[in-house]
C-alpha cells in the first residue's frame, strides 16, 4: 500500500509537469502578407525598392509559393487580414491567435485542415513559404511558416503548444487524493510505528520535490535547443543528457522508497512474542528467543554520505546537509535474538515505545536500564 501511495504520488506529480512543460513536437502560424508594406519599409538604396509592385511579389514569392483554393482558406484569409487592422477575431479561433510580435498570426498543428495540405511540405530545412488565393490582379497572399513547440514558446499561444497543459491540474490533484486518502497504518494496542509526519509525508515532501527538479531539466532544455524535440535522440545526443538528469533524480525516488519504509514499519507485542511488518512482509520474534534489548546508536551508511558528497559537487549547497549527516548520531532501540536475528527502532521518531518495552519487561527478557529509560522519556 506504501508503494502504490508513493508510484503513484510520483507519476501524478510527473505527469502534470510533462502535460505542463512539453510542448507539441510541430506547429505552422499563418499571417496575411502584406507586399506594399514591406516594399515600403524596406531601404532605397535596394533595387527590389524601385520595382513595380507585381514584380516585387513575384521576386518575393519565387521557389516558394503554393496556390490554394477553397472557403475555408477564403475564409482565413478574411481573418487574417482583419487581425492585422487588430479586427475582431472569432471565438472559435481565438485560443489559435499568437502572443507579443505573433499577435496577427494564427497557429495550427501541421495535420489540421486547411493547412494540412502546404505544411507537409515544410520542416527546418523548408521552414517557409506563401500561399496565393486567386488569380491575377485578385490574388491575394497569406505566409506560412514552420516552427518546433521549442522555437515557438515565445510566440505560439499556451493552448497549441502545451495542448495537455489543462490536464496538469486534474493530474496533480488526483495524485494528491489518492496520497492522502489510501488508508494510511493506524496505531492499535501495543504498537509501535513511525511518526507519519517525520516518516513519510516530510520525506515525501522532500523526495518528490528532488526527483521533480532532475525531471523537468530535460523537459526544459531539450525544447529549447533541439529543432525536433527527442528526449531520447541518439543522434543529437540528447538521451546522453536525458539519463543523466533522471539518473539524479533517482536520489529523490530512493526518498520515497525510504519513507515508503518507514510509514509500512510496525511492530506489535502480543501475548507470544513480537511481530515486526515491513514492505517486505512480517517476521515473528517469540519472547523466549529474544536475548537482550539493548540501546544502541545508528550512524548514517557511509553509501549516503558518499552520495552526498556527489551531490555537493554539482551544487554547493548539498555540502552542508551532507557533512550535517555524517557526523549525526541518533539513538536506537536494538533487539537481538540468540538465533542471531535483529532489528532496530529509531527511538526519537517513534509512537508507542514505552508500551512496547512494557510488554517485554513483563515477559522477562532482558531489557537494559538505558532502553527502559529512553522508552520512560
Amino acid at each position: 500500500m506504501e508503494l502504490i501511495r508513493r508510484v503513484v504520488l510520483i507519476g501524478g506529480v510527473w505527469g502534470a509537469l510533462w502535460c505542463m512543460l512539453w510542448p507539441t513536437p510541430e506547429l505552422v502560424s499563418l499571417s496575411a502578407a502584406d507586399f506594399a508594406g514591406r516594399q515600403k519599409r524596406m531601404g532605397k538604396w535596394r533595387d527590389e525598392s524601385r520595382l513595380p509592385l507585381d514584380q516585387f511579389i513575384a521576386h518575393q514569392t519565387k521557389d516558394r509559393l503554393v496556390q490554394v483554393e477553397g472557403p475555408a482558406w477564403e475564409a482565413m484569409l478574411k481573418t487574417l487580414k482583419s487581425m492585422k487592422t487588430k479586427g475582431p477575431v472569432d471565438k472559435a479561433l481565438r485560443h489559435r491567435v499568437g502572443i507579443d510580435y505573433s499577435s496577427d498570426n494564427l497557429y495550427f498543428r501541421p495535420d489540421e485542415e486547411p493547412v494540412a495540405s502546404v505544411a507537409n511540405k515544410l520542416n527546418d530545412r523548408r521552414p517557409f513559404t506563401y500561399v496565393a488565393l486567386g488569380t491575377g490582379d485578385a490574388r491575394q497572399y497569406l505566409t506560412m511558416s514552420w516552427q518546433s513547440g521549442g522555437s515557438a514558446s515565445g510566440s505560439a499561444p499556451s493552448a497549441m503548444l502545451h495542448p495537455r497543459r489543462g490536464m496538469s491540474l486534474w493530474l496533480l490533484l488526483g495524485a494528491i487524493a489518492v496520497y492522502v486518502l489510501l488508508p494510511w497504518p493506524k496505531r492499535t494496542g501495543n504498537m509501535v510505528l513511525y511518526s507519519r509526519a517525520s516518516g513519510g509525508v516530510m520525506p515525501d515532501i522532500v523526495g518528490v520535490m528532488l526527483s521533480s527538479v532532475f525531471f523537468v531539466m530535460p523537459l526544459l532544455i531539450i525544447p529549447s535547443i533541439a529543432s525536433t524535440p527527442d528526449l531520447f535522440d541518439v543522434e543529437g545526443g540528447w538521451i546522453i543528457l536525458t539519463l543523466i538528469f533522471w539518473s539524479l533524480a533517482g536520489f529523490g525516488l530512493a526518498i520515497e522508497a525510504i519513507a515508503a519504509w518507514y510509514t509500512s514499519f510496525r511492530v506489535v507485542a502480543g501475548p507470544d512474542g513480537l511481530r515486526r511488518t515491513t514492505l517486505f512482509g512480517s517476521q515473528d520474534y517469540a519472547y523466549t528467543d529474544i536475548e537482550a534489548v539493548s540501546l544502541a546508536a545508528y550512524q548514517p551508511p557511509r553509501w549516503l554520505v558518499k552520495a552526498g558528497l556527489l551531490m555537493s559537487l554539482l551544487s554547493w549547497r548539498a555540502l552542508g546537509p551532507t557533512l550535517l549527516v555524517a557526523g549525526r548520531s541518533d539513538p536506537v532501540l536494538e533487539v537481538k535474538c540468540r538465533d542471531g536475528r535483529s532489528f532496530r527502532l529509531f527511538a526519537g521518531h517513534v509512537h508507542g515505545l514505552p508500551g512496547l518495552v512494557k510488554a517485554l519487561a513483563d515477559a522477562d527478557v532482558a531489557v537494559e536500564p538505558d532502553a527502559m529509560q529512553l522508552a520512560a522519556e
